[in-house]
């Protein structure tokens, strides 16, 4: 598991990776993003598939990539449609590599080498919720994507339309990102509090969520992401001198680490 942090002046920016057994986060590079079109506060990515990259946009239009070896980070580009830049609210990629943004009010296409958006949808958040779709991801196992916006709902996406379909709320949890593992379960960041853990049917169910605590809470992330296979490097813009990385271990809810629920402030 890895993030990017978003935590001011001494993290912001900054790739590391998660050990759950452990219980502990390592930094991986420096964190200094190359050039972009202002300050940069990583959003909601993910890893592609088949690769050592976590692609992520910030609070700007750009969208970068970091090694998860080297924890080089590389900007692809300014996210463009039709000219003109936009900045993304959150992104997620399928098992398959194809790669989607979205804004307040829509989903797009994203082309991941080229940072330009196609195929635009009406995916209304703003009009459901008022919300923002802080934290989206796809879940291999349903083989869905999934929305939470920043007051509690919980949505199912359909790429191919836009759709969103809430299928819960939970207002005592200010989801930041999410990623799920190969089981089908939910790891988020949540308000800076640490990484939080909860199956999907149960997000509803407060006493359910498990707070993962002892990962140094104090470092707050937007762009959580789960790399669940060993792969190659095998997609470099940038010569790192790595070839590959072995998986890191993601231990169940059942676990022996000290775990319970916060309430989360909604926002």
């Amino acid at each position: 598991m890895f993030e990017v942090s978003c935590d001011g002046s001494t993290n912001s920016d900054q790739l590391h990776s998660l050990n759950l057994l452990a219980g502990n986060r390592t930094p991986i590079g420096d964190g200094v993003p190359p050039g972009g079109t202002g300050s940069v506060c990583a959003g909601q990515g993910a890893i592609k598939p088949g690769t050592d990259w976590h692609y992520f946009n910030g609070n700007t239009s750009d969208l970068f990539r970091v090694n998860l070896i080297s924890g080089d980070v590389e900007l692809v580009g300014q996210i463009m449609k039709d000219g003109s830049p936009v900045m993304l609210s959150s992104m997620a990629i399928d098992g398959s590599g194809n790669a989607y943004g979205l804004t307040r009010y829509n989903l797009y296409s994203l082309n991941l080498s080229t940072a330009n958006l196609s195929d635009e949808k009406p995916a209304d958040i703003v009009a459901l919720t008022g919300g923002t779709p802080n934290a989206f991801a796809y879940d291999e196992l349903t083989d869905e994507f999934y929305v939470v916006e920043n007051y509690g709902g919980l949505y199912r996406l359909d790429v191919a339309t836009g759709e969103l379909t809430l299928l819960v709320t939970n207002p005592d949890f200010w989801v930041a990102s999410m990623a799920f593992d190969s089981r089908g379960g939910i790891w988020v960041n949540s308000d800076g509090l640490g990484v939080t853990s909860v199956n999907l049917a149960d997000f509803g169910i407060t006493a359910r969520w498990s707070d993962w605590h002892v990962l140094s809470p104090e470092v707050y992330s937007n762009s959580l992401a789960i790399r669940r296979t060993q792969t190659s490097n095998n997609e470099n813009l940038a010569n790192t001198g790595a070839t590959e990385i072995a998986p890191l271990v993601i231990v169940g809810l059942g676990a022996a680490v000290l775990a319970f629920a916060f309430r989360r402030r909604s926002a």
